[in-house]
């Protein structure tokens, strides 16, 4: 899926490639470019690799989980730390939409000089973009409790074949970017799949802090595909803080939170006993009343033992899931402060009110 992502975005890219040939500009636009170039969008795939856990670095590693339930065990397809911390585990690891986002920043930073053209309309290869001011806030799709007052450009990219639809909002300083977006694409055979994305991803390289929050549904001729998405971690501190909700087969979610700066540092990890499951109730992993009383195991541990679990002791459950227990009895005695990361009544998680879209419709737009 990734891939076909890929070339609908080089396609995207090329097609500007056309624009650019086509002209366009004015004389004052092209005296801009030669004072200087403007800045470019940045990666976010290292800024999440260096606060988040990485767990792609050998399948040794990542089978010293065996002895766990099937739900926790990082060799399981399903298991808690491969599925969300493995960059190879597809749209439901925090890495893999994230390095598809890379892959689209390579491709669209080459025509960077036409961010700061001026407002207007410039057509060629079976595409219209759109360039325009932003002096107000914009509502973030989706996530449409939060706005961005900070964007200051808007680019549109529309396709003469409807698809794909690009809309993004930007801000882009020498210390700080952010992007709030929604997009609209096809691909498969016969264009049967469209994928709807929406979201808003920032990052300040003075404060260190990053933030990627991501709604995903894709329709197609198979069961239709739902997840939303809020990472939020700080490189200098190597702090972060994820939930992540998917309709995947049962429903599933997750919250996670703690620090990767040293070894002795912890992390508070919450998910089912068993992945994919009905445990949710009949709403699923949106199902809050559910969520919020007894449902889920949870694990507290350091950094050491994420990556090296063969210390853990399994026989005693020590670092081993514990259950949540009837009113969060076995959360609530935790004393460790990244407890409040995974502790559904605290203010320190309130992504856990999120919910996955039902629908493409869902997402919202601007």
């Amino acid at each position: 899926m990734q891939s076909l992502k890929k070339i609908i975005l080089i396609l995207v890219v090329l097609s500007l490639a056309g624009l650019a040939a086509c002209g366009g500009g004015s004389d004052d636009d092209y005296a801009y470019l030669l004072a200087g170039t403007p800045d470019e969008i940045t990666h976010y795939s290292a800024a999440v690799r260096s606060c988040a856990p990485y767990l792609a670095s050998s399948a040794t590693v990542l089978d010293q989980w065996l002895n766990g339930d099937d739900g926790w065990s990082r060799s399981a397809a399903y298991g808690v730390f491969n599925k969300h911390f493995n960059p190879d585990s597809g749209l439901e690891s925090i890495y893999g939409p994230i390095d598809t986002l890379d892959d689209f920043i390579d491709e669209i930073n080459r025509y960077s000089e036409y961010f700061s053209l001026t407002d207007g309309s410039y057509s060629g290869g079976g595409y219209t973009v759109t360039l325009s001011s932003v002096s107000s806030a914009v509502t973030i799709p989706f996530f449409t409790s939060s706005t961005n007052s900070e964007v200051n450009r808007r680019l549109q990219i529309a396709a003469a074949g409807g698809y794909p639809q690009i809309d993004a909002y930007f801000l882009l300083e020498e210390a700080k970017q952010v992007v709030v977006l929604k997009a609209c694409y096809q691909y498969g055979p016969n264009n049967s799949v469209t994928e709807t994305i929406g979201g808003y991803v920032a990052q300040d390289s003075t404060t260190g802090d990053v933030s990627v929050w991501l709604a995903t549904f894709v329709d197609g001729p198979a069961d239709d595909f739902a997840m939303a998405s809020k990472f939020e971690g700080n490189t200098v501190n190597k702090t972060f803080d994820l939930t992540l909700k998917t309709n995947a087969a049962q429903g599933w979610a997750v919250m996670a939170g703690g620090s990767v700066a040293a070894d002795s540092d912890l992390m508070a990890v919450r998910a089912t006993d068993e992945a994919d499951t009905g445990a949710y109730g009949a709403a699923g992993a949106n199902d809050h009343a559910n969520l919020d009383a007894d449902e889920g195991y949870y694990v507290i541990l350091t950094k050491a033992q994420v990556y090296d679990p063969t210390d853990l002791d399994a026989g005693s459950g020590s670092g081993w899931p514990k259950a949540v227990g009837v009113a969060n009895v076995n959360l609530t005695a935790e004393t460790a402060d990244v407890a409040d990361y995974i502790r559904t009544a605290e203010t320190a998680c309130p992504g856990w009110t999120l919910e996955y879209p039902a629908s493409a419709a869902a997402i919202g737009s601007f």
